[in-house]
């Protein structure tokens, strides 16, 4: 069973997003876990998303990253409105 210590909804506009640095640096966390309202497109390599490039991450979706994909993820909406990301920091 997952534990989660932490927690925050980001939401993703046109310009592109990461995660909160502080709470993916904290050495307690083993992952991070996304839960997309909305659609996004992301990359886990530093590499900046547009709207029309970058891995899909669909309305309804989850996703689970480890730290190291979550210290580069960056995500940007994919529609016209903007998306929330309500993500969960996983404890080791």
């Amino acid at each position: 069973m997952s534990v989660f210590v932490d927690s925050e909804t980001l939401t993703i506009s046109t310009v592109a997003l990461g995660l909160t640095a502080a709470k993916v640096a904290r050495s307690d966390f083993a992952g991070v876990f996304l839960y997309c309202e909305g659609s996004v497109r992301y990359w886990t390599s530093g590499k900046v998303p547009t709207s029309t490039e970058g891995i899909p991450l669909d309305d309804g979706k989850e996703r689970t990253l480890s730290i190291a994909e979550a210290t580069y993820f960056k995500a940007i909406r994919s529609g016209g409105t903007d998306a929330k990301l309500h993500v969960q920091y996983l404890k080791s």
